[in-house]
């Protein structure tokens, strides 16, 4: 697999004194809360420039939610996908094999803005759609329009947003924060904030589908051996979106920064040496979404095209095959 993405080498350069010396302050310890918010925070795919020129968004936090938006955000690499938004859609929503697909058509319409959901799935851990979205009083979208979701949704864009014939396509993805899965014949509600393109649009756009269909998904946990700065790995598998996450070692001393960055530089081959194995021997290629570093490990998030989760018989990462 070729690395395609154009990865900085020192993720830690841009950040301020002030900064590091934050995000070193604060190591929670690992947990499945934490692990939970860190894939929820996973697609957020909005640049710096974009943040401060929306500076009003309202976004409250309680301080371990804070903490943990901080370890994130100081130290994330964010990488842009290979997969085009027409792959994705032809390969999940228009594809026979993926039979597990709801075909959902519900559109609500505020301030001139109207949102239709057209299709959705989930895994029980995730929901995601596709959503279309129209000006009905002009041509305020584009292609660098960006949503903000109910803080409570944790649902953010996976997909290059696609602006044709004054409407904007896009894929997004929402998260799970409840202890148990969803499960067929639940509810589920989206919320939409507002819209930012050149200017805010506010509104309530309020989604809410039932679940008809389930998706497989897979996981597992194993120790790692022999690494100096990983005591394990975690790894979820679902058609869309696979998580690797590398919870770091007990350390005797702090984490300081150079700390960080080695765990950072241990990692670089993981981009290039990812991938799915399948029973039939054909391979899936992982293409690297995002990457987020902080006191407790490291994540990594790939998208893929379609495959059968049923059928997978191993995961490689840095050169090591593991067994599902």
């Amino acid at each position: 697999m070729s690395h395609k993405n154009n990865i900085n080498e020192n993720l830690l350069s841009n950040l301020t004194e002030a900064q590091l010396d934050e995000l070193l302050a604060y190591t929670p310890a690992f947990s499945e809360t934490n692990l939970a918010n860190i894939k929820a925070r996973a697609f957020e795919n909005i640049n710096q420039d974009a943040k401060r020129k929306f500076s009003a968004k309202k976004f409250t936090l309680t301080l371990a939610a804070a903490v943990m938006l901080l370890a994130m955000s100081t130290a994330v690499l964010a990488a842009v996908t290979d997969l085009d938004f027409g792959q994705v859609f032809n390969s999940f929503f228009n594809n026979p094999a993926a039979d597990n697909v709801m075909e959902v058509g519900k559109t609500v319409e505020n301030n001139g803005i109207e949102i239709t959901l057209m299709y959705a799935y989930t895994d029980g851990n995730h929901v995601y759609a596709m959503l279309e979205v129209r000006d009905l009083q002009g041509s305020r979208l584009s292609e660098h329009m960006r949503l903000m979701f109910d803080q409570n949704a944790f649902a953010h864009i996976v997909t290059p947003v696609v602006y044709e014939q004054g409407r904007t396509l896009m894929g997004i993805s929402m998260q799970n924060m409840r202890m148990t899965p969803f499960e067929v014949g639940e509810y589920v509600t989206l919320i939409i904030e507002s819209v930012l393109t050149d200017e805010i649009i506010y509104g309530s756009w309020e989604l809410n589908f039932p679940i008809t269909a389930m998706a497989e998904r897979t996981e597992f946990t194993t120790e790692l051996q022999g690494s100096r700065y990983f005591e394990r790995i975690d790894v979820e598998i679902s058609p869309m979106v696979t998580f690797v996450f590398l919870a770091a070692a007990a350390f005797d001393d702090e984490v300081t920064r150079e700390v960080l960055q080695s765990m950072i530089d241990y990692t670089a081959d993981v981009f290039d040496n990812t991938y799915i194995t399948l029973k039939d021997g054909s391979k899936i290629e992982l293409f690297v979404r995002d990457t987020m570093f902080g006191a407790e490990g490291g994540t990594f998030v790939f998208t893929s095209l379609y495959f059968d989760v049923s059928q997978v018989y191993s995961i490689t990462v840095m050169r090591a095959e593991y067994r599902i």
